[in-house]
């Protein structure tokens, strides 16, 4: 069932469409849903654009996974995905044209209601597929939380060395070394354009008791090769055997040789 507050926002958003008869540009009501670790997930509720403005949140906040009827089994297919109830995209494609949005065929439970994953039509990730190129050193600084002993400040001078491989559009490998020998974790990775310089990103690996999650920013050169990135780091012993949440920047360094 859709709640009033939703309701209202529909209300709102087919008053403002019927005035309007070429193809949507906006779609309201978009959910994220972020897996952050500890039994918890980042939601977001905004408007998803088909243009440079990307995912604009209206709303947002940290909650237990139980909060919304989720387990990490439930949210590991829509983590950092952008999601919408099945019966508002019924209700929206039922009036609107919403050829620049597509839908996932499969429905995904939120709430114990169907939700389905929605996205730019044509969007185009921002690492061309398959290329397997792009290798990133990563530098962090945060906080180490191990039991037993007070947490612990970090930097890049006393950080874990760590060198992200970009593998594909939807898959990329942490490493320990530069040789890209010694395999941290495989993470599973969803990206959006922001414009032609900039995507946003997240990547994803483990369970409820080991997992690690990087959410943020790609920079991209002319031909749409990573340079750079920054963004938050949260893991739970996949690096070490602590908790542990960064901030993160790096750099492309190199060009793996396959």
């Amino acid at each position: 069932m859709i709640d009033l507050r939703t309701l209202v926002l529909i209300a709102i958003s087919l008053v403002t469409w019927h005035a309007q008869a070429a193809p949507r540009t906006d779609l309201t009501n978009v959910e994220r849903f972020t897996d952050i670790g500890g039994g918890e997930v980042k939601w977001e509720q905004g408007t998803l654009y088909t243009d440079a403005k990307g995912f604009i949140p209206i709303t947002s906040g940290n909650f237990p996974l139980s909060g919304f009827d989720l387990t990490p089994e439930l949210l590991a297919p829509v983590s950092g995905k952008f999601v919408i109830s099945l019966a508002t995209w019924t209700l929206f494609s039922d009036n609107f044209d919403l050829s620049k949005f597509q839908r996932s065929s499969g429905t995904y439970s939120i709430k114990s209601v169907p939700h389905v994953i929605v996205s730019v039509k044509g969007a185009v990730p921002p690492t061309p597929i398959g290329s397997g190129e792009e290798v990133l050193k990563l530098n962090t600084s945060g906080t180490a939380y191990c039991g037993g002993v007070p947490p612990r400040k970090f930097s890049s001078r006393n950080d874990v060395d760590l060198w992200l491989h970009i593998d594909g559009e939807t898959s990329a490998k942490l490493y320990s070394d530069q040789a890209l020998t010694s395999v941290v974790a495989e993470l599973n990775v969803n990206s959006l354009p922001i414009s032609a310089k900039k995507a946003s990103f997240s990547a994803f690996s483990g369970d409820a008791g080991n997992h690690i999650v990087i959410l943020g920013t790609y920079t991209l050169d002319a031909a749409g090769t990573i340079k750079s990135l920054k963004a938050t780091l949260i893991q739970r012993s996949v690096i070490d055997a602590c908790y542990s949440a960064a901030s993160v920047t790096g750099k492309l360094t190199g060009k793996r040789i396959n």
